[in-house]
């Protein structure tokens, strides 16, 4: 390891002397000798990094009144650290180092760090050692810290350089160091956190785990040649239970039996090189509950000796397998060859792209110009692995020699390739792995037909490249140690797969095997937990997760290891499903572009779907709409014959502990309700996510309208760097105007507390940790008061009075009301009004400045708007309190908030609903209106039929003189009439008696889905109450009153398209929100169609139609393959539901219009780029035709049913010829013009001729006119003031210039 350029300089003022072992190795310990011109102790030279800081001596503030160090300063970004440092003489090195300092300091994190050199190359570090002071000293403390020299420095003379460091924002001081030779060190487990980047110890102490036996990792130990693991019910270590495993070679460990179930106790010792022990280190305890998921990992040995394939292919299919895999190719695969098999041919007659050795990214700055440089690297290598690839599968699937010549022939090429060069894992990390794993798979594929020399130079490039791979990993920058790197975790999983191919071939590619085994199953994921979440954020998770399964496949294929069995890669499904829905059109949390889901997230929820047979996943995946995997893997995984369920009876909200991220929804099931996503994330703000804490995003009805704000141009660009990863990019609060640490993983969330039901959600973070001292408390509580309104309460207190800025952004400018102190969001047809309560006299603004542009690498990225309420008045302590209403703006919500203060609570009034929130340092009983409750969080809404309530956190809740609530033990319950019954969510922290105010005499009660007897449970006409008694956990409860009628059957689901009847994967159920929702696939040819609803429940029932809402007469795209649901209110029959085409019969061709005729002269223009809103999807804005009008052009895709709607001014009532002037290469394309929802000149659907091209010169461009039924340019009737224009695709690409309204004359 290279010494960085500061300590070389530092080293210059020190230069290296000779000599016997002094009493101690440090000159000038007690700093008290300092030279007049110096400002640090002689000796001792002062650093900083990234932050602002001060290095100085205190002449007196010594712990005797003697000289000390002192450094104090504010980090400035996760790497902030100085302190001074000092280099010693030579001496022989002893068995060990004894460092003796005082110290105290507050805030920050203090440790000495002990540099090791060997005396013959002093300016080459050969280790780093590091002891950290724990927790924080007012007055002085004595600290000991022991230094074992490093094995390759045993013997020899060496110097050591010690520096006193503080981290991060602080102060601290340092007096009386001393650095004392030792003969014998003492092994001990250190069980340090000297980084918090370091790996954290699993499972940690109290936890439940949900696996059996759990993954084990610990925080690795210096010197440690092998670790010993000990497990035991007793938390002496002793009896019967004792488990010991010994020799175990990295800090991690997968027990190969299962555990009783029940509370168990693990601590580890380590071994060194000399066969000394160490003694054992602490223990942590978890416990296993009976439910937990059983995952058995054979040991590693066993695997590579008996389970490991020798054989080939191994990869994704064995040799038995094969037969039935080739077979599929003339049965349900055959479509997808029939496509597939052309690239085939293509590569087989190409001649693979010679090596770019002039794209070597290495030292390049990141700018456009990169991108450039990089495009051509990917072009030149993709072409190579591509063709290697796909003519190896080709040969895997037909047996045909010539497509194995081909493979055989591209994988010679690049053996030929230098594998530190351009396409070197230091140039471009991500096509060195894609190289590495296609060329894997090609050689496993096509291993049969190989002979020993040609295996040779194919093997050893696979090796040379694995080789990179692990010495960086395994031995340089130790994934193991340091986890947190999320490219690291996808390349370990990388060269996981390709060893797997050469294993048994290549002499050290078992022990690169077994590594990323024992690393892979006991790490992966480092960014979420047994919830299944990924804190990286969702478009992230796309690629994390593919890369992840790719892996998986290969290894189960390969060794019988099923790691899918592990409860992330069970519940990740759920992090998709519930943090970006299928009909989710954008992305948010982390590095992201402005787009929704895509063909990745269809094919790995396809993947979970298929593996854990969850019918979930398989609704997600089907409402993608992308198109199936073209390449080998899509024909290796087709969708499985799993059936498809939405999730409608699935919980409509969720909190993922294991990241801290909460989902809220109004219908998770429909592209058109509700939903807030927040995030208060112990991951902090590092990597691809953002200083982001105590964030949310809002969207109703299919518009984003609370958005995440800011692009991803690439990492760190400016714009990124400066805007999109900062906190004031986010909705969130600001502190004096500074917000949360940027790329710091200690600027961290919490989850603190979630409870959700069929009435309310509510989820409380705190965040405080995040803003690096500016900040001792931030809570911030959400509460949903379904389905379309919520409540935030943020309560703040810093350590000096400040002002704070509560923050919100929106994709389109907002209306501020300061006389109510709101604002409103706009976007389509969806409204969010945003009602500040607390405090009063807000500072509103809103604008649109970035402050850094986003760079320009293609793609569109709209402008956003940016508002802020800021506090007029400094202050130690805030609160905020702030009303959300998400609505269509046709139907506005009659009530406003209105702000009440009580005893001990703070609330608002809506409507006939009362919400309290628990002030700091309130008494054990508050009081807000007609409320009184004793816990953190209370709500309740009175009213025949619609009553409902909750408590968070206490025993008892009252409204007026009636007693909703009352708990033997703390819980958390909300309750209400929905759909007919009374449905109560109950959690409790132990065995409870409940009381619980129903009001009429139930026929029924149901718990957990189980009928009680009567014995179980009894009702007080009295009060109106039930009682039971509950056990510590999560419940839910059904009541069915006496006299409340029980609907009746919603009867079946009769859907037609055309005359045929659709059946196919029809279902019905009652939803989590007590309505009736069915379904039913939908299989008819591809086109526009118009919907006609029927029977008695048409007027009552929503329809959807894959994303797409759908009423009676509107006209929805179908694709061939489509998901319809509709739901009804219980009691209500379902509706008859009709599909007939929308467009029949022959088109009308537009006719051209010379270029040179004067009428184009007089037209009213229309940009096409100018269009206001995309219809069923977002047509592509391009501008790199300048010859262009306005320099731009828009290009519509073959996809049914897209297209674009323009609004336009027309300045005079008259009649118009309709002129756009377009650009396509295909014989004919179809399209279906529309003005303010009619055929323009009463033709349902116009037909373009080929222009000569797509467009790329001038001369591919036509004026087409729209005709009217007759084939005449059709004279179109129009009114002064504003009109919508549509145009939709029916077939064939289309490219778009501009439109003209020319006027007729009279």
């Amino acid at each position: 390891m290279r010494l960085p350029w500061i300590f070389l300089l530092l080293l210059a003022a020190l230069p290296p002397t000779y000599g016997q072992t002094p009493a101690s190795l440090i000159a000038n310990g007690n700093f008290a000798q300092r030279s007049p011109n110096r400002t640090t102790p002689d000796g001792w030279n002062p650093f900083a990094h990234e932050g602002k800081y001060q290095v100085s001596v205190d002449p007196t503030g010594g712990r005797d009144g003697s000289p000390c160090v002192k450094v104090e300063g504010a980090a400035e970004s996760a790497n902030g650290r100085a302190g001074v440092l000092s280099r010693t003489e030579t001496f022989p090195a002893p068995r060990g180092l004894r460092a003796s300092v005082l110290t105290r300091g507050t805030s920050g994190r203090r440790a000495i760090v002990v540099q090791f050199f060997d005396a013959a190359n002093p300016k080459e570090i050969v280790t780093v050692q590091s002891a950290t002071v724990p927790g924080e000293d007012a007055e002085w403390r004595e600290f000991t810290a022991e230094f074992e020299i490093p094995r390759a420095l045993r013997r020899k003379p060496i110097q050591v350089i010690v520096l006193l460091y503080l981290y991060g924002t602080g102060s601290c001081a340092w007096d009386d160091l001393s650095l004392a030779p030792v003969t014998q060190v003492e092994l001990k487990v250190r069980d340090e956190e000297t980084s918090p980047y370091l790996i954290r110890p699993n499972p940690p102490d109290g936890a439940v785990v949900a696996q059996n036996p759990p993954d084990f990792r610990w925080r690795p130990e210096k010197n440690a040649e092998t670790y010993t693991l000990q497990l035991c019910r007793d938390p002496g270590f002793t009896g019967p239970s004792l488990i010991t495993e010994e020799g175990i070679p990295l800090n991690c460990y997968n027990l190969s039996r299962p555990l009783e179930p029940g509370r168990w106790y693990w601590r580890i010792r380590f071994t060194d090189d000399e066969g000394q022990h160490s003694s054992f280190g602490r223990a942590r305890s978890f416990e296993v509950p009976a439910n937990a998921v059983q995952f058995v990992l054979p040991p590693v040995e066993e695997v590579l000796q008996k389970h490991l394939r020798r054989d080939h292919p191994r990869l994704y299919v064995t040799r038995e397998e094969l037969p039935a895999l080739r077979a599929r190719r003339q049965a349900e695969g055959k479509a997808w060859w029939e496509q597939y098999e052309p690239l085939l041919e293509r590569l087989l007659k190409a001649e693979p792209a010679a090596e770019p050795v002039d794209c070597d990214l290495r030292g390049r700055p990141i700018d456009l110009e990169y991108f450039k440089i990089d495009s051509r690297l990917r072009a030149a290598a993709g072409q190579v692995s591509s063709g290697l690839w796909n003519l190896a599968f080709g040969y895997l699937i037909t047996g045909e020699p010539r497509y194995a010549e081909g493979a055989k022939r591209y994988l010679l090429h690049l053996s030929r390739w230098d594998p530190d060069g351009a396409t070197g894992f230091r140039s471009n990390d991500q096509v060195f792995r894609d190289l590495l794993i296609k060329s894997a798979m090609a050689y496993d594929w096509i291993a049969d037909t190989l002979s020993p020399e040609e295996r040779a130079p194919i093997q050893k490039a696979i090796a040379d490249r694995c080789r990179i791979m692990y010495r960086i990993y395994a031995t340089d920058n130790k994934i193991l140690n340091y986890p947190l790197d999320s490219h690291g975790q996808s390349n370990i999983g990388y060269l996981g797969l390709a060893t797997l191919a050469i294993a048994g071939e290549v002499p050290e590619a078992d022990e690169w095997t077994a590594y990323t085994i024992r690393v892979y199953s006991a790490n992966f994921p480092p960014w979420g937990g047994d919830d299944g979440g990924w804190s990286q954020g969702v478009s992230y998770w796309k690629w994390s997760c593919s890369f992840a399964l790719q892996y998986l496949d290969a290894l189960k294929s390969a060794t019988g290891i099923d790691l899918y069995q592990k409860p992330w890669f069970r519940n990740n499904g759920l992090f998709k499903l519930y943090f970006q829905p299928p009909w989710c059109g954008f992305s948010y949390f982390g590095d992201t572009g402005p787009y929704g889901v895509d063909a990745t997230d269809k094919r790995n929820l396809e993947r979970y779907a298929a593996v854990h047979r969850n019918p979930y996943y398989q609704w997600y995946a089907d409402l993608v709409s992308a198109p199936p995997d073209s390449g080998p893997y899509g024909f290796l995984f087709p969708r499985a014959n799993v059936p498809l369920r939405p999730p409608v009876d699935l919980p409509q909200a969720r909190v993922s502990n294991d990241i801290g991220w909460v989902a809220m929804y109004s219908h998770l099931y429909a592209p058109d309700g509700v939903m807030l996503l927040a995030k208060a994330s112990p991951y902090g703000s590092f990597n691809h996510s953002h200083a982001d804490q105590n964030s949310f995003v809002l969207a109703a009805f299919g518009e984003p309208l609370a958005i995440d704000s800011g692009y991803y141009p690439w990492y760190h660009s400016p714009h990124h760097k400066e805007w999109a990863i900062r906190t004031k990019a986010h909705n969130t609060i600001l502190v004096d105007g500074e917000g949360q640490k940027e790329m710091e993983i200690t600027a961290r969330g919490q989850s603190v507390a979630f409870h959700a039901g069929k009435s309310y959600a509510y989820w409380c973070g705190e965040a405080a940790e995040a803003y690096a001292g500016r900040l001792n408390r931030f809570r911030r509580h959400i509460l949903h008061l379904r389905p379309d309104a919520f409540v935030i309460y943020d309560d703040l207190e810093s350590p000096q009075p400040a002002t704070f800025q509560w923050l919100l952004h929106a994709a389109e400018r907002m209306e501020i009301d300061p006389a109510r102190q709101s604002v409103l969001v706009r976007r389509g047809q969806a409204r969010l009004r945003v009602q500040h309560l607390l405090p009063a006299g807000l500072n509103q603004s809103q604008d649109d400045d970035f402050g850094v542009p986003p760079e320009a690498r293609g793609g569109s990225m709209p402008n956003q708007w940016h508002y802020r309420a800021e506090t007029r008045e400094k202050a130690a302590s805030q609160a905020f309190l702030t009303l959300l209403q998400a609505f269509r703006e046709a139907t506005p919500p009659a009530q406003t908030g209105r702000l009440v203060r009580g005893e001990g609570a703070t609330g608002l009034v809506l409507g006939s609903e009362v919400i309290a929130f628990a002030t700091p340092g309130a008494p054990r009983t508050r009081a807000l209106g007609s409320l009184r409750f004793d816990g953190a969080v209370a709500a309740s809404r009175q009213g025949a039929g619609t009553a409902r309530y909750l408590l968070v956190s206490g025993t008892r809740l009252q409204h007026g003189a009636t007693t909703l609530i009352a708990s033997s033990a703390p819980c958390r319950v909300e309750a209400g009439w929905v759909g007919g019954s009374f449905e109560s969510a109950i959690a409790t922290d132990a065995d409870a008696n409940i009381r619980l105010h129903v009001g009429k005499r139930p026929t029924g009660v149901r718990l957990d889905g189980k009928t009680l007897a009567p014995g179980k449970w009894t009702y007080d006409a009295k009060s109106g109450t039930i009682r039971l008694r509950v056990a510590k956990g999560e419940h839910a409860l059904s009541v069915v009153p006496a006299g409340v009628p029980q609907p009746a059957p919603a009867g079946a689901l009769r859907v037609t398209v055309g005359p045929e009847e659709m059946k196919e994967n029809a279902g019905i159920s009652r939803t989590a929100n007590n309505t009736v929702a069915a379904w039913v696939m939908l299989r008819a040819r591809q086109g526009i169609y118009r919907v006609r609803l029927s029977g008695e429940g048409a007027t009552r029932a929503r329809v959807w139609v894959g994303k797409e809402t759908i009423t009676n007469g509107s006209e929805v795209v179908l694709q061939g393959s489509d998901f319809l649901l509709t739901e009804v209110p219980i009691g209500t029959p379902l509706p008859r539901i009709a599909f007939e085409e929308a467009y029949q019969g022959k088109s009308v061709p537009t006719q051209p219009l010379a270029e040179n005729d004067p009428r184009l002269a007089t037209g009213l223009k229309i940009e096409a780029e100018s269009y206001a809103a995309g219809l069923r999807g977002t047509p592509n804005i391009y501008s790199h035709r300048t010859f262009l009008s306005g320099g731009k052009g828009v290009s519509l895709t073959a996809v049914s049913g897209q297209g674009c709607r323009w609004v336009v001014n027309v300045p005079k009532t008259g009649r118009y010829l309709l002129v756009v002037k377009a650009a396509t290469h295909e014989p004919v394309v179809e399209r279906a013009i529309r003005i303010d929802g009619k055929p323009a000149g009463g033709n349902p659907i116009a037909s373009f001729a080929s222009t000569g091209g797509y467009g790329t010169t001038p001369q591919e461009w036509r004026h087409h006119v729209v005709c009217d039924a007759q084939g005449q340019p059709a004279a179109i009737e129009l009114t002064a003031g504003e009109h919508h224009l549509e145009i939709l695709t029916l077939s064939g690409l289309l490219n778009l210039d501009y439109w003209l309204l020319i006027p007729l004359e009279e």
